[in-house]
């Protein structure tokens, strides 16, 4: 469930949407079921209905704690909502949250993401995903006005963040790297797999079910059946009726790709970061 449903609904409508998804669907036992969180919106009632109707996983979106930063991206919040958020989650149960974190945006140094890496310690996420800033304003025109403020890192900045954030994140092995954006607690599923060399990787992320069909329900959820691909239209009408199926395509995928998405065939690569390695960027955001 993404962030705009999670705190649109009411805990009385997640209740009730709850209710009918397991009325409509058989759901395995050792089901994932994520949520993304604002923590500037929502409230403890809207996470202790989330976790009733079987929410397990919890994601909370923070990018940076910096004020300049913040104003910059026009996102406000303290550290004191996201600490609230995340006790939240585990006063309910959640027995999994994870934090995500943007490096690369206006205003950043090494310096001041640092500060941010060590709150963020302090707090104690399962897992981290610590994207890299995509700068598109070919598609997002609203990132234009941080072309303006001729405060976004440069390509050697970014790289600085990058080695700052891998080397103090699995300092004294307090996360393990499992590839790419995302850290995770040692005793943690993903990192146990990437050790036992059963990760799997998708276009959603690092999983440790492969070959398993990836359903969204929402106005523009991707979904990934082991057979096609496909992705829904922007738009779509508030009550589906029955038989009606939006989307604006659904391509069923060729013979190799499909054994490329089952395992054993889409196994993650083998990780290892060693200090002073250098990575290499295609290209600002990538």
């Amino acid at each position: 469930m993404g962030r705009r449903h999670a705190h649109v609904l009411s805990p009385a409508d997640i209740r009730s949407l709850g209710q009918s998804i397991r009325r409509h669907f058989n759901l395995a036992s050792d089901i994932e079921a994520g949520v993304e969180i604002d923590p500037r919106r929502i409230t403890r009632d809207h996470i202790t209905a989330l976790r009733e109707v079987g929410f397990n996983r919890a994601s909370i979106g923070v990018q940076d704690f910096n004020p300049a930063v913040q104003t910059a991206v026009h996102r406000i919040q303290s550290r004191r909502e996201t600490e609230q958020a995340l006790e939240w989650a585990r006063a309910v149960g959640f027995p999994s949250v994870n934090v995500d974190l943007i490096y690369g945006l206006p205003y950043q140094t090494v310096e001041s993401f640092e500060k941010t890496l060590d709150e963020i310690l302090e707090l104690g996420p399962d897992r981290l995903a610590v994207f890299s800033y995509a700068h598109v304003p070919w598609m997002k025109p609203a990132q234009k006005i941080l072309e303006q403020q001729a405060a976004l890192p440069s390509a050697e900045t970014k790289l600085n963040l990058l080695k700052l954030v891998i080397e103090k994140l699995t300092q004294n092995d307090r996360y393990t790297y499992i590839g790419m954006d995302h850290f995770a607690r040692p005793a943690d599923e993903l990192a146990v797999a990437q050790r036992q060399k059963t990760l799997q990787r998708n276009f959603q992320g690092y999983s440790t079910k492969g070959g398993a069909d990836i359903y969204a329900f929402a106005c523009r959820p991707f979904r990934r059946p082991t057979a096609s691909i496909g992705k829904t239209s922007r738009t779509c009408p508030l009550t589906i009726r029955p038989g009606f199926r939006p989307g604006a395509f659904c391509q069923r995928l060729p013979l190799e790709r499909r054994r490329q998405n089952s395992p054993p065939y889409h196994h993650a690569p083998d990780v290892r970061y060693e200090p002073g390695l250098q990575h290499a960027f295609q290209g600002p955001g990538d």
